[in-house]
């Protein structure tokens, strides 16, 4: 017996944050490494949703508010794939970057300053209670993101809420 089920989609209560998750009986605890028969189809649905949330974004890296140049824009999980067995892909776990942003400031950035970007620049899917609780992290709360937002924009003061544009 096959540890995964359908693919179902749930709809958290914090700010309609779209979550995919496999149904898992009690008896069978992720044994198989299979992938699912469907396995296409599931990570289809979850690129069609990130594809759909970076239409919704301003075109412009979260962080420098650049374009990303020749090779555009990349999706950056807050906290790593490898971490998230499940629910990597969630609205609440992404941002959007340019490449050189990618690579070299959030490569390293702690989780803290992460959830402050996210909070001011994509304030429709930042939910700090969904994102801890995919994470299983403690520690977090609302204001120690408020406040490493607040020392965010002391030190970069063009990273303002998408509210106002960079340019």
């Amino acid at each position: 017996m096959s540890a995964f089920r359908d693919l179902q989609v749930s709809v958290s209560n914090c700010k309609d944050a779209k979550m995919y998750h496999r149904n898992v009986s009690n008896n069978d605890k992720c044994k198989s490494r299979k992938k699912p028969s469907d396995s296409k189809k599931y990570y289809r649905q979850i690129a069609d949703d990130r594809n759909s949330w970076k239409a919704e974004q301003i075109q412009a890296c979260m962080w420098c508010g650049g374009s990303g140049g020749f090779l555009g824009l990349e999706i950056h999980e807050i906290e790593r794939r490898s971490h998230l067995r499940n629910n990597w892909h969630d609205r609440s776990n992404i941002l959007l970057l340019c490449g050189e942003c990618h690579e070299k400031e959030f490569s390293t950035m702690p989780h803290i300053q992460q959830l402050a970007v996210k909070m001011l620049r994509d304030e429709h899917s930042f939910c700090l209670e969904r994102w801890l609780d995919l994470t299983g992290r403690k520690g977090i709360d609302q204001k120690d993101v408020l406040r490493a937002a607040a020392l965010l924009q002391q030190s970069l003061p063009d990273l303002k809420p998408r509210d106002f544009p960079l340019f």
